[in-house]
């Protein structure tokens, strides 16, 4: 089976190319028009903190232009709704409003009736409103209600938007107070930090990779002016409890750092590079889980940001920043602790990261950031995606297909030679078998305990089938009838089958997983190795089987006329001759045929742990 990654590729050409035309048509027509905002709905999850529009312009200063954000009490009660109502001198068509706690966190309970107004997710359902056209707006009305679980603090920021190059950013209201509690002053809003991207400076240096800064690099020891480098450099400045961070790649997105403490995704902090209408723009976001990660972080995390460079060139993606150490914020990481690093990389949509299509670039093991430097080894893949993998290759490269060839082709190899009250082909044979099953079964196990759920791919569902299969087997060998009785055959018949039909199933899942998002096995030796293998099996089995056919294994062999003792025992002994060295050649075809087997099965165990 081939790769569908020709047709991806091709797929994202084709959407790239039409992005591009649409976008160029855009720009073209605010010649003529003169739109208020990037996005017509207002909105992109990338500014849930900043409130900022994604414009090429600077928002205006002073005064707040006439706009205003008023609350309609400035007490509270739980389950009582406030009106907060947004109204200005001169029209708007754009505005984002959002409820705050002291330490401008997002907090949820807007609501709506105007059509105007939209609610979204920012970055929970419920804490963001905006506008859905960009028609001229001269009021607005939005209700809060508050809950027991609501802080004793709130007040309320609107960004206003009067144009593309005029607007004005986070205006705030006054506090409104919970009933009998202290009020608290309304913060002064963090700036949004612009970037600057006609003037960079920045260029990826791996100068001094694991003597003065730690370096992130796939392919391993990769050049990051390269088109096919992924690259992250942390250079630790102890004494200022800083971090010059460089992150480049290609510019198919986004690329996305992310501090974690294990190596799965959820709880992060995430530091990304974005490219939005074919400029670079350095923000943070956090994970929750395994869904895209939200734009949100507060602006704490944003300030610990400075020096922020970036450029898009060359079909590189290329960011630099220098982190802070705020060791009192419980939502940004620690830069003296340790931490797995991961690089994500993927497309974007309007701004907004979309889910990656290849697995995270993720460090081997725990670094601090702010610790000794070291050229850090990587992965792609999850330990227990690379067990589920190396355990099936285990169980069905190997130890099925050995075992399937003792049981077919050496019965009359060692007729009488017993191991523990059994005969020897036998014992080898159902040892082999239950070692598959359990193997199996264990490492069907593990793809749920990593996904937490069900991917519906045809790899999913054809593991299904085979481990239906797998379990089938022991099962009817359990209630299978004597020898020489009438529904052996039948039994032997449906053996033989349903064997079959897994074995065959189980080679079309091995092919579909070396290609997996979790599993991406370098392409093409991959492919070949599982081929050979097969090819070695086919080869083997096929040797075996004209070996038979030389040999006295059949009935014809065993009777004798008894007019003819005599020559019977002189012709029997030479056939005892003859068997004894065919019997040897099929044993030195074993030995080779598992020798082979063995050093297929190596190679893609080491694939698998190095990728």
């Amino acid at each position: 089976m081939t790769s569908r990654r020709p047709a991806m590729t091709s797929r994202r050409t084709t959407m790239t190319t039409t992005a591009m035309m649409m976008m160029a048509a855009a720009v073209a027509m605010l010649g003529h028009v003169a739109p208020a905002s990037a996005f017509k709905s207002g909105f992109v999850e990338s500014v849930c903190t900043s409130m900022a529009p994604l414009h090429d312009s600077v928002a205006q200063g002073g005064g707040g232009g006439g706009y205003t954000v008023v609350a309609s009490g400035t007490t509270f009660q739980d389950d009582i709704p406030i009106t907060v109502t947004l109204t200005g001198t001169d029209a708007f068509v754009g505005f984002m409003l959002e409820a705050r706690n002291v330490t401008e966190g997002i907090l949820e309970g807007l609501s709506i009736q105007d059509t105007r107004a939209q609610i979204r997710r920012c970055p929970t359902t419920g804490s963001t409103v905006t506008h859905t056209s960009m028609i001229d707006k001269i009021t607005i009305s939005v209700t809060w209600t508050p809950t027991i679980n609501s802080p004793d603090n709130v007040f309320f920021r609107a960004t206003f938007v009067q144009s593309r190059s005029v607007y004005w950013v986070g205006l705030p209201s006054g506090m409104v107070t919970r009933l009998g509690k202290p009020s608290a002053t309304v913060p002064s809003l963090v700036p949004e930090r612009q970037l600057q991207v006609d003037n960079i400076t920045y260029s990826p240096d791996i100068t001094g990779c694991g003597f003065s800064k730690s370096c992130m690099r796939l392919p391993a020891r990769c050049d990051p002016s390269s088109g096919s480098c992924f690259f992250v450099a942390m250079t630790p400045e102890p004494a200022s409890e800083q971090v010059a961070v460089e992150i480049s790649g290609p510019d198919s997105g986004y690329l996305a750092l992310g501090f974690s403490g294990d190596t799965w995704m959820g709880d992060d902090d995430i530091y990304q590079c974005t490219i939005l209408n074919g400029r670079p723009i350095i923000g943070t976001s956090y994970s929750s889980g395994r869904d895209i990660p939200s734009s949100y972080s507060n602006p704490i995390l944003l300030a610990s940001m400075s020096n922020a460079s970036a450029r898009v060139a060359d079909g590189m993606l290329q960011c630099s920043f220098t982190l802070s150490q705020v060791a009192t914020e419980p939502r940004k990481a620690d830069l003296k602790k340790q931490y797995y690093l991961f690089l994500a990389h993927g497309e974007t949509d309007d701004g907004e990261i979309e889910k990656h299509d290849v697995q995270p670039m993720v460090s081997r093991y725990r670094i601090a950031p702010l610790g000794s430097p070291v050229e850090v080894a990587v992965t792609r893949s999850n330990n227990l995606v690379k067990a589920h993998g190396a355990l099936m290759l285990v169980a069905w490269l190997s130890l099925c297909s050995v075992g399937v060839v003792l049981a077919r082709f050496f019965k009359p190899v060692w007729p009488n030679t017993k191991l523990l009250g059994e005969k020897v082909w036998f014992q080898l044979h159902r040892g082999l078998m239950v070692l598959a099953v359990l193997t199996t079964i264990t490492a069907f196990v593990i793809p749920f305990c990593y996904r937490l759920g069900w991917s519906g791919r045809a790899h999913s569902v054809l593991g299904c089938i085979v481990m239906f299969l797998a379990l089938m087997q022991p099962i009817m060998a359990v209630f299978r009838p004597h020898p020489n009785t009438p529904m052996r055959p039948l039994f032997n018949w449906a053996h033989w089958f349903v064997g079959t039909a897994a074995r065959i199933l189980a080679a079309a899942c091995l092919f579909l997983g070396v290609d997996m998002v979790a599993l991406d096995l370098p392409d093409r030796w991959d492919k070949l190795l599982l081929m050979g293998a097969l090819l070695w099996q086919l080869a083997a089995e096929a040797l075996l089987e004209i070996l038979g056919c030389f040999g006295a294994d059949h009935k014809s062999g065993e009777s004798f006329e008894m007019s003819h003792v005599v020559q019977g025992l002189r012709e029997g002994k030479l056939q005892h001759n003859h068997n004894s060295k065919l019997h040897n050649v099929k044993s030195a075809v074993l030995g080779v045929y598992v020798a082979g087997n063995v050093a297929f099965l190596i190679a893609l165990l080491v694939g698998v742990g190095n990728v």
